[in-house]
């Protein structure tokens, strides 16, 4: 029996159980593992039905037990397992733990070392005995090293090709060789691994080539984005387009495309920002994957589009900065760069049929357009380029029983004619499209009805659970009404007494509480007299007592020293400040703010200039 597989065996999987098959698909190993790999060396790793891991041979037989958490195929005949702690370790053919599980973390053996790394961080080079031929430790944070022995990187990665990446202090890839010694210094921004012997980097600016194992940069970085070569090609991308470039560097496929799905030595398979899949063969023709109904397709050249039909001839020229795909025999078309571009329409021929000066078009129907004012709102246009209903909806649908769905700047619903005339007021926080003469729609309390053309409600079929809360809701409110009024009444007949006792107006004001939803605000005013109190908040007469004291007080204050004094509380002399607190600390009492408003503010008071303040209680 040959270690590479002789009889190409591939695993196959019947009723979630994992087999293997020969070449003529005849399973020949049955079908009893619930999870298996490849083979490699002549083994394969199989996990059993308690969920364990282990290898059987070609015929099937489990030569080496299932018992690990989990296995990686043979490498060098020595394979990688993970014991139940999550440990690493290494076992031969015969099933012998060679390596005992105590590492983190462990690379497979290429040229007869590995790579390991303990819970520390170190890593290490060790041979198929476990000793350890170099370390690579992990330096502190200032980068001491006081063994001369040991080599320090920030990280440290697998060998490929006798090649490994490091990774220094100042976050810089670089790579060194089995010996440790460094090969290219740490100078780029990333680095790939070596395949092929070519590895793509990324210098300081985050431009992307590739390199020789001698750090030499063999391909130049210009590119934004790259992959590895493959059959002699790698995919790159510059200004949001991709394409393919070969290894000298040079663009064989331009950088214009949303993809490059698939290529080999015949061909590329490209896709476009439109979404249509193009066939590049070796020659550079460019043939279209052809769409039942579709005649010409939309080509990007130097920068613009034309159109060319399935023989991938050029119909229509390269003069448009955009282009969509025709469909019902008319393409949209932009005249200009980002947000500069305005879009219109083109027949098959190639002619004008809509001027560009749309910000966007979207064919809805065969004669129907969705078109983008000015500013950006939604409207509906003919393929003429006549307007149906003018752009100034949020958002707009195509016309279903003569009656296309819109919405307005406030987020509700309503529906216009083909006159573009508002038939429905947009009085909905839901409405789905009418179909046989009515819609669905729903009101802000998620209550939801059927309504005819007309608006008018014919059917209730607002949800039960919907109409149960809404219940709930209305008693709740109508309960708190109830005692609001009761509150009101009490508050009235104390206003009264004031105005009585002190000679004022009194009156009730609603005013905002950016303090505390609990606090009751007084609010007094010097013209006339008048004093305002807030008509929230519960009914405390102590309260409103002590506040009418502090009303008058802050009246005498003003009195004496004038609106401009008594407007800022810095303003007044020393013996009005201390006054002032001392009257609140008799009362008990705090006050946010003391300004002077007038009616062209949105202030809470009728009148002109008033000296203002706000109290509440501590």
């Amino acid at each position: 029996m040959a270690d590479n597989n002789e009889l190409n065996l591939h695993k196959v999987k019947v009723d979630d159980l994992y087999g293997y098959a020969d070449n003529n698909d005849i399973i020949v190993i049955p079908c009893q593992w619930k999870d298996a790999e490849e083979f490699t060396e002549g083994l394969a790793a199989v996990k059993n039905e308690k969920g364990h891991w282990g290898f059987i041979d070609e015929k099937g037989s489990e030569v080496i037990q299932c018992r690990w958490f989990f296995t990686i195929p043979f490498k060098e005949g020595m394979a990688r397992v993970i014991n139940k702690s999550i440990q690493y370790g290494y076992i031969d053919k015969s099933g012998k733990e060679k390596i005992p599980c105590s590492w983190k973390f462990a690379d497979d053996f290429f040229h007869a070392t590995a790579l390991v790394e303990d819970h520390s961080g170190n890593r290490f080079k060790i041979d198929k005995s476990g000793n350890v031929i170099e370390e690579y430790k992990r330096a502190n944070s200032s980068g001491d090293n006081n063994n001369s022995d040991t080599k320090e990187w920030y990280d440290i990665y697998s060998y490929k090709e006798g090649l490994a990446r490091v990774v220094d202090f100042n976050d810089k890839y670089g790579f060194i060789d089995e010996k440790g010694n460094v090969a290219i210094p740490c100078e780029w921004k990333y680095a790939d691994d070596f395949h092929d012997g070519l590895a793509y980097v990324a210098n300081a600016e985050g431009d992307h080539g590739f390199i020789d194992k001698s750090g030499k940069e063999v391909v130049p970085c210009r590119w934004k984005k790259i992959t590895r070569f493959s059959n002699g090609f790698a995919k790159a991308e510059k200004f949001g387009g991709w394409g393919l470039i070969d290894k000298k560097g040079n663009e064989i496929i331009p950088c214009q495309w949303k993809e490059i799905i698939s290529y080999d030595d015949q061909s590329v398979e490209v896709e476009d920002e439109n979404g249509t899949i193009f066939t590049i063969d070796n020659s550079g023709n460019i043939l279209p994957h052809v769409k039942v109904g579709v005649n010409l397709y939309p080509l990007k050249r130097d920068g613009k589009y034309g159109y060319i039909n399935k023989k991938g001839e050029t119909v229509i020229p390269y003069t448009w900065y955009k282009a969509g795909c025709f469909n019902n025999g008319y393409a949209v078309v932009g005249d200009g760069e980002n947000f500069d571009c305005r879009y219109g329409l083109i027949d098959e021929k190639g002619s004008v049929i809509i001027p560009c000066k749309w910000k966007a078009l979207e064919p809805i129907t065969k004669r129907l357009i969705k078109a983008k004012g000015d500013y950006w709102d939604d409207g509906l246009i003919d393929i003429k380029g006549n307007v149906i209903v003018p752009c100034k909806w949020k958002y707009i649908e195509s016309f279903s029983d003569g009656l296309a769905k819109v919405k307005d700047d406030l987020e509700y619903y309503g529906y216009v004619d083909k006159k573009g005339k508002l038939a429905i007021p947009c009085q909905w926080k839901t409405a789905e499209r009418f179909r046989n003469s009515k819609a669905k729609v729903g009101d802000s309390n998620g209550r939801e009805f059927f309504i005819d053309k007309t608006g008018s409600i014919i059917e209730d079929v607002t949800p039960k659970e919907t109409k149960k809360r809404l219940a709930r809701k209305e008693s709740q409110r109508a309960m708190a009404e109830a005692k609001k009024g009761k509150v009101l009444e009490q508050k009235i007949a104390m206003l009264r007494e004031f105005e009585d006792k002190f000679d004022v107006k009194a009156q009730f004001i609603y005013v905002r509480n950016y303090v505390s939803s609990k606090s009751l605000f007084v609010v007094s005013a010097i013209q006339n007299q008048v004093v305002s109190f807030d008509a929230a908040g519960e009914f405390n007469r102590d309260y409103y007592e002590r506040a009418m004291q502090f009303v008058l007080f802050l009246n005498e204050l003003t009195i004496t020293y004038g609106k401009t004094k008594v407007q800022k509380r810095d303003s007044l002399p020393k013996e009005a400040k201390e006054a002032l607190d001392a009257k609140l600390k008799d009362l008990s009492m705090e006050y946010a703010w003391i300004g002077i408003y007038n009616e062209s503010q949105r202030g809470y008071f009728s009148g002109k200039y008033k000296v203002t303040a706000a109290t509440w209680m501590k």
